[in-house]
């Protein structure tokens, strides 16, 4: 049985085969190859900077891998009428005046690269901004409100940040207590969250690593009411500061002779650090103190440490 077509449709048929005929025996140019998508850019790393800094209560100190804890890297606040923002990157100097009255804008002197001065305020949001940065006694956490003057010396290079590196490991330790008994502990450490003594430097949050401990005294500040605590690091400098009162509560254990040993932060009197821990499965601390290894044990390979 044949298939009938009508003259119409027959007539659509052969003027779309002569449309695509040409289109079909045409090569395919270069131009008209769809070109793939571009890569997204890598992520630039955000500038940090080399400061000195000092607070509302006087205390000076210098940073390195100084920079705010927010994702944009400027200053933003007023130029009179107008709103400015102020790259970090053209600062060489901040000046923070004191808030004449609780919830004002407070003023800033701005002086910049180029050497001219600008005068600025800027309201609460940026003054409640996190900042951070590295001491050789530890980190160094400030609010941009408790600032007095910053300086900025210049961007933050690899070879100038502190030797310490991560906090990780635990340290090797003699602990007398509140009731002055004393233990030697292996791998004295927090229980939770990184291995370092926290507490309040001034207006700033310092948090000092273990393994740069040598020698730590805590006694009671009737004043304050807190502990004042005297830390001397292993590079024989001394840094005091207060512990607050929600860090004496924190946990911090290590390994006896006879097992286990926990105590809080505010237990603590005295803490004498022998070493850092090395990596090894189980330790005579009462051998081993003040020793590189303990007898017929095989020396730890630098780096590796728990």
């Amino acid at each position: 049985m044949g298939i009938r077509l009508c003259f119409p449709a027959i007539l659509m048929m052969a003027s779309l085969a002569l449309v695509l005929a040409p289109l079909a025996a045409r090569p395919t140019s270069a131009e008209e190859t769809p070109k793939p998508a571009p890569e997204p850019e890598p992520a630039r790393a955000r500038p940090i900077y080399n400061v000195d800094l000092t607070d509302v209560s006087g205390r000076e100190v210098s940073l390195v891998a100084f920079s705010r804890l927010s994702p944009s890297d400027h200053f933003v606040g007023y130029k009179g009428s107008a709103h400015i923002e102020v790259p970090y990157s053209k600062v060489r100097e901040f000046r923070l005046q004191p808030p004449q009255r609780p919830g004002a804008r407070r003023r800033a002197k701005i002086l910049l690269r180029s050497g001219n001065e600008i005068e600025a305020s800027f309201d609460e949001r940026e003054g409640e901004l996190l900042f951070s940065g590295y001491a050789q006694f530890g980190r160094v956490r400030i609010f941009f409100r408790d600032i007095r003057l910053l300086r900025i010396r210049g961007e933050t290079r690899k070879e100038d940040f502190p030797r310490f590196g991560k906090p990780a490991a635990g340290v090797d330790a003699r602990i007398v207590d509140r009731q002055g008994v004393s233990t030697e502990l292996v791998g004295f450490r927090r229980r939770n969250g990184e291995n370092v003594f926290q507490g309040i430097f001034g207006s700033m949050t310092i948090e000092v690593p273990l393994r740069i401990i040598k020698s730590v005294v805590m006694k009671p500040d009737e004043k304050l009411g807190k502990f004042a605590a005297r830390v001397q690091l292993t590079g024989g400098k001394f840094v005091e500061y207060h512990v607050p009162t929600y860090e004496e509560k924190v946990l911090y254990g290590g390994d006896a002779e006879f097992g286990d040993f926990r105590l809080t932060m505010g237990d603590i009197r005295r803490l004498d650090v022998h070493r850092v821990t090395p990596r090894l499965s189980r330790v005579d601390p009462l051998r081993s103190a003040g020793e590189e290894s303990p007898p017929g044990a095989t020396p730890p390979r630098p780096g590796k440490q728990r």
